[in-house]
């Protein structure tokens, strides 16, 4: 065999074993692939079945919870004095008749989901991109920073009394926010919220929040005053206007661009609106008109007890 014929088989059977080795590295690489593909469907399987599970169980629970009491006003609240002290219980009958929606500024509605629950009225009582976007937060500052409750999450706490911040309460809360969505309307959920959310220093509800601040109803809020009643929700004492105004001046500004963010107001008014200091009342006025037009058990002040 001549030397050129040898070279050319030599050559041959190269090509014909590199050939198979990469056919068996793209087997090799496909099986592989095949498998990781397998185990993270097999994951995602596993998590999605033990999250089924886990919702199923407080669904449970939540079906426990009389979904009537969410209308209702609390039977009675506590009446602090000016230094944080006990005067007594304010009973439901006493606590002013709920405001209907109409007669709520709607520059407070505005504020209100603007600072608490943007995307309200596209949810079934859980904002899953609210949830994510808190969580990548939270993960990047190590700290809790910012929350995932939506309007009817905090409805379902403030209406059966849920506290703590652990994981149970919070998925208990959850299954009770489906459940809510699913007997009430949006406006029904949103008008509970308004009249019964707690707004600082024997304040429920809007109406008292309007006349204890700023002595107007809720009808007449000015959107600066609608922005700041909205940002002592998630901390009624520490940014009470009546004791941090400094405090309640930098949380109604944060709202007023949350509301520009929204497309709730235009930057021009934004600008206008921040230069704004509401006139707040004395916190002595708000309390002489809890004494004087609420029937208060207690002990203290001279009050009758129960």
């Amino acid at each position: 065999m001549s030397r050129s014929r040898r070279a050319a088989r030599k050559r041959s059977r190269s090509q014909s074993r590199k050939a198979r080795m990469k056919q068996e590295g793209w087997f090799r690489h496909s099986f592989i692939r095949s498998l990781g593909g397998i185990v993270a469907l097999g994951t995602l399987c596993i998590i999605t079945l033990t999250g089924g599970i886990i919702f199923f169980q407080y669904d449970l629970r939540a079906a426990r919870y009389d979904m009537d009491a969410v209308g209702r006003i609390p039977i009675e609240t506590r009446v602090p004095d000016a230094n944080g002290g006990l005067i007594g219980y304010l009973h439901g009958e006493n606590m002013g008749k709920p405001v209907p929606l109409e007669s709520i500024s709607p520059h407070f509605i505005e504020a209100l989901l603007a600072r608490e629950d943007s995307r309200f009225y596209h949810h079934n009582g859980i904002d899953k991109f609210g949830v994510v976007r808190a969580w990548i937060r939270n993960a990047k500052e190590k700290r809790t920073v910012q929350g995932a409750s939506t309007i009817t999450m905090q409805l379902s706490r403030m209406t059966y009394g849920l506290t703590g911040q652990t994981m149970e309460r919070k998925l208990l809360e959850m299954a009770i926010a489906r459940r809510i969505e699913k007997r009430y309307s949006k406006e029904e959920i949103l008008s509970h919220y308004v009249n019964r959310v707690f707004l600082g220093t024997g304040m429920n509800g809007i109406e008292q929040a309007a006349q204890g601040y700023f002595a107007k109803s809720a009808a007449e809020l000015t959107v600066p005053e609608a922005a700041m009643i909205a940002g002592v929700i998630r901390a009624p004492n520490g940014f009470s206007p009546f004791r941090h105004y400094e405090t309640a001046l930098r949380e109604m500004r944060s709202t007023l661009r949350r509301m520009e963010n929204e497309g709730v107001i235009s930057k021009k008014e934004t600008e206008q609106y921040l230069k704004a200091r509401p006139l707040v009342q004395p916190q002595d006025r708000w309390m002489k008109m809890l004494r004087q037009h609420s029937k208060v058990s207690g002990q203290k002040h001279g009050i009758s007890g129960r």
